[in-house]
Formats: structure tokens, sequence, C-alpha cells
């Protein structure tokens, strides 16, 4: 049986207790190392989320720029149509009080005929 004397006992101590530190410092660098590159995992696949995100408004709001054309160009044409229309109802009405009065006319010249036919039957009649 060898003997150590004790200060290559500190010196193994030592040793063992470095080489436990070692072997503790190196299994958190390799879980910093895990957890690192599950970071980048998630960065990337959150940038590519983020991409597909990103296409998806693209297209959504060229729909909307184009229904929202659509939209005001229905509205315009529907202003139109509303105008024309009016127009329309104001001439219709405007031709019906014209037919109105030119009856109204007539109505009272065959009035007055009536009346001077009812006088020349009673001047015939005296």
């Amino acid at each position: 049986n060898h003997l150590r004397s004790p200060c290559a006992m500190g010196a193994l101590g030592n040793s063992a207790e470095l080489e436990a530190e070692l072997i503790k410092r190196n299994r958190e660098i390799a879980k910093v190392r895990d957890d690192l590159i599950k970071q980048e995992r998630r960065l990337q696949e959150t940038l590519l989320r983020n991409d597909d995100l990103l296409e998806k408004v693209s297209i959504l709001d060229s729909e909307v720029t184009k229904k929202t054309t659509l939209l005001n160009e229905s509205e315009r044409k529907a202003t139109e149509l509303q105008e024309a229309l009016d127009a329309k109802e104001l001439k219709k009405l405007e031709e019906d009080a014209a037919c109105s009065a030119q009856y109204r006319d007539r109505v009272n010249q065959l009035e007055q005929l009536q009346v001077q036919l009812q006088q020349e039957l009673d001047g015939e009649k005296q």
C-alpha cells in the first residue's frame, strides 16, 4: 500500500473538485447551447410564420383595396342612377303638370263654349 502525502491527497481532492466543477460547467454550457439552439429554432419558426402572415396580410390588403375600389364605383353608379331617376321623375311630373294645365284650359274652353251655346239656345227660344 502506497500512502499518499496530505499534499498529494489535497491536490487529488482539489483535482476531483475541479473535475466535478468542470463537469458541472460543461453540463451548464451544454444546456445553454441546447437552449440557444432551441431559441434559434423558435426564432426561425417565428420568422417563417411572420413571413407567411405578412404574405397573407399583403393578399388581404390587396383584396380590401379591390373591394374598396369596387364599392366606391358602385356607390358612384348608384348615385348617378338615382340622379337620373330623379331627373326622369321630375320630367314626368313637369309633363303631367303641363298636361294637366292643357286639360284645364280645354275644360275651360269647353265650359265657355257650353255657356255660349246655352245663351244662343236661350236667345232662339225667346
